[in-house]
């Protein structure tokens, strides 16, 4: 999609099907962290996007965990497309996050460190103050034989 002075036969398209994979990542400097999506609104849909993923990581299942007249409530989130995770009837209060993380063939929690606040603002970022940056076994991995994009079985 890149290639110079292909725009035109792009365009001509209309529409064009891609396929990517995830390109592992290493963010040292930064924790995972969410962005609460504009389509956000107190308290009937929380929508945030999860940002510096690092590793090799893929996050299946979100869950979210509030603190309200010491009962806990639970709740999982809906995946909408890619890092873009949503709820409905968001709990009040603040919110902390239970990550179920598939790194290959083994799979793990990751807990947030940090909460999103009770007063969350809509296009804001914040820091869940955990790091993922596994990467997976040589083994486990495409060898460099590999043409169709499929993980070795």
């Amino acid at each position: 999609m890149a290639v110079k002075g292909k725009a035109k036969e792009l365009l001509a398209l209309k529409t064009v099907e891609v396929e990517y994979i995830r390109v592992p990542c290493e963010y040292k400097s930064h924790n995972v962290s969410v962005r609460v999506d504009e389509s956000s609104k107190k308290p009937d849909r929380l929508v945030l996007t999860f940002l510096y993923q690092g590793g090799q990581t893929g996050i299946y299942m979100v869950t979210v965990y509030a603190q309200n007249n010491f009962t806990r409530i639970e709740r999982d989130m809906d995946r909408i497309y890619g890092a873009v995770w949503e709820m409905n009837k968001v709990p009040e209060g603040s919110l902390s996050f239970r990550l179920f993380v598939y790194n290959g063939y083994d799979r793990s929690f990751v807990y947030s460190n940090k909460d999103l606040p009770a007063d969350w603002k809509v296009g804001e970022i914040y820091d869940l103050g955990v790091q993922m940056n596994d990467q997976m076994d040589k083994q486990d991995g495409c060898t460099p034989n590999c043409t169709d994009g499929q993980l070795d079985q």
